[in-house]
């Protein structure tokens, strides 16, 4: 979610106004006079927040009635509108860019459906001693991507074929490695995850939340219940929906298929 933070730089004399813009974060340090007072106005900053690109790529901006010097430090979060100003109205209004969107909350329901007739067998191995092991997929969420998952909007589809031995999958862990000074948001991308006779496993694909496995994770191995069984010579694919800003892009994304090779007794 964008943010617009004015700082508290009273009492630190002859101080420039600077705007810093990290991810989706907006910082304004105001200007100080001598004395310590801040004495940055509103129209000044309107300007100056207008004249940065990293800036306009997140908000649109309006002042009301900006005369007046910034009196006090303040936060808020454009979703899609917020406005930071004083007593005497003056202030700037904050409008998050159509780019940048709303947050949209996604509840899943995690469990088992149950098809009518017997599940293919596809040469599954009936008799076997399990062995832990892990498949790592690879991709890259980029810049020129389109957000969301809707209609149209096309996955980073990776795909890793099961060769050795059928093989369970019982937990997904995933990571995402940013560009430098890139601090990325609670959620990244959602996914689709397709089993061996490639039926998605979801109607529509849930946030990497739902899915990841990793230590300290809030939602560990929820999405695999129960774990899902690959045969020989069948496909394990996910499908990665990019959820990021463009400000937050690349990302490589390493996706950890955790689970069990059944090799023959």
């Amino acid at each position: 979610m964008v943010s617009v933070t004015i700082n508290d730089t009273h009492g630190t004399p002859n101080l420039s106004l600077i705007i810093n813009v990290v991810g989706q974060a907006i910082s304004i340090d105001p200007a100080t006079d001598v004395a310590g007072n801040l004495a940055t106005t509103w129209s000044e900053l309107l300007i100056a927040l207008n004249a940065d690109p990293a800036v306009t790529a997140l908000v649109s901006m309006e002042g009301t009635g900006t005369v007046s010097n910034i009196a006090q430090p303040g936060e808020c979060h454009p979703n899609p509108v917020c406005t930071l100003s004083d007593e005497t109205g003056s202030g700037i209004i904050f409008t998050a860019s159509a780019s940048v969107g709303i947050y949209t909350s996604q509840l899943a329901f995690i469990g088992v459906r149950r098809n009518p007739g017997a599940l293919p067998l596809l040469g599954a191995c009936q008799n076997y001693k399990p062995s832990t092991y892990t498949y790592v997929l690879t991709g890259t969420l980029a810049a020129g991507q389109v957000k969301g998952y809707g209609v149209g909007q096309a996955p980073v589809s990776l795909f890793q074929t099961i060769n050795d031995y059928d093989f369970e999958l019982h937990q997904i862990i995933i990571t995402y490695t940013p560009g430098p000074d890139v601090t990325l948001p609670a959620v990244c991308s959602a996914l689709m995850l397709y089993d061996a006779v490639k039926n998605q496993t979801a109607n529509i694909p849930p946030v990497d939340k739902f899915w990841n496995g990793a230590p300290g994770s809030e939602y560990e191995d929820g999405g695999i219940v129960p774990p899902l069984v690959y045969p020989q010579q069948t496909q394990i694919r996910v499908d990665l929906f990019n959820l990021l800003q463009d400000a937050d892009l690349p990302v490589t994304v390493n996706v950890h298929l955790v689970g069990k090779n059944r090799k023959p007794c």
